[in-house]
């Protein structure tokens, strides 16, 4: 007939049990440090290998965490509007909306990537004029690389594009409203900035 050891005890009960030596030791000589005693010297070294190893036993086999931040959505439902077209009379029609966005970003030491991307589309299937969509999109993606003394130097580039129904009136435009306004904006950029002091930064950039 077998019999099984029992577990070892844990980590916290071990200390409970050597904290009244070790105070038995520390007072039996004194203000004094018990230097060169061997008792005192086993006692310690056991103790403070427990404590090591009770500090973060995961650690090892945790991965080390990654310099790469990520995140992305996507959203779907239906609407309504009861003026899509923006024109008197109103024009009313349900719809379908679908958007999007995505944000990716890298930070390091000495630079940093980051890249977000959006996007919308809303269907209007009772139309009948042509106008039976919009959309948008919008893009942006910034590089910069930090220099000694606080300096920031980067690399920024953005694009836009829009295909939607506008109000003419609210654009000053003398055409009727329900008409379609398609736009195509892209940009780029250098620039550098510089701390002048508490909130303050002095930059500098150049781009189209």
């Amino acid at each position: 007939m077998s019999s099984e050891s029992p577990p070892p005890p844990p980590t916290g009960f071990l200390l409970l049990l050597l904290m009244p030596a070790l105070c038995l030791v520390a007072q039996s000589d004194g203000d004094e440090g018990p230097e060169g005693d061997p008792t005192w010297d086993s006692l310690t070294a056991e103790t403070v290998e427990m404590l090591q190893w009770s500090e973060d036993p995961l650690a090892e086999a945790l991965p080390p965490p990654s310099p790469w931040t990520f995140s992305t959505s996507l959203a779907a439902g239906p609407g309504y509007s009861d003026n899509f077209l923006k024109t008197r009379p109103a024009t009313a029609s349900s719809y379908l909306r679908l958007s999007g966005d995505l944000y990716l970003t890298r930070f390091g030491e000495t630079q940093s990537l980051t890249a977000l991307v959006f996007g919308e589309y809303h269907a209007y299937p009772q139309a009948d004029n042509g106008a039976d969509n919009e959309s948008i999109l919008f893009g942006l993606f910034l590089w910069e690389w930090f220099a000694r003394g606080g300096g920031v130097h980067g690399l920024e580039a953005d694009i836009f594009y829009g295909d939607q129904i506008y109000d003419a009136a609210l654009l000053d435009l003398q055409e009727p409203s329900g008409g379609r306004l398609r736009q195509l904006r892209p940009g780029l950029r250098a620039f550098t900035e510089w701390p002048l002091g508490g909130k303050d930064v002095l930059r500098w950039e150049v781009g189209v």
